[in-house]
């Protein structure tokens, strides 16, 4: 019987995470569908048409806590970009961490440049 309540203890710390992540994904997809293209933020060099709206609205996201994302390379299908976690003591649960971002990119990615076909987050 131990081990049940093992299982359904982990299963209850489990939905909380997945709670968060479902709803940091459908806040990344409305921003992406919804932002006009003069708030979208310009990465200062050529890139893809998906790529740069996946980024400006990561940017648009990591923003409300105080964080940065910087694209700093497109090669054939690798993406590499910078992460900066921000801080907010206030709540903190509004800074997604870097595993988070990158889940959130993969998402994207996969939906608005699916010829990306790896993401390297530094």
């Amino acid at each position: 019987m131990a081990q049940r309540e093992d299982t359904v203890s982990a299963a209850h710390g489990v939905r909380p995470a997945l709670t968060r992540i479902l709803r940091i994904s459908k806040l990344l997809l409305t921003t992406v569908l919804s932002a006009p293209a003069t708030s979208r933020h310009s990465f200062g060099s050529p890139v893809d048409p998906g790529v740069q709206s996946v980024l400006s609205s990561i940017q648009t996201i990591v923003a409300s806590g105080g964080g940065s994302v910087d694209f700093i390379g497109l090669d054939g299908g690798k993406l590499t970009a910078r992460y900066t976690m921000g801080r907010d003591d206030e709540r903190p649960e509004r800074v997604p961490d870097r595993n988070l971002v990158l889940l959130m990119m993969q998402t994207a990615i996969g939906t608005y440049a699916p010829h990306v076909k790896e993401i390297q987050l530094l």
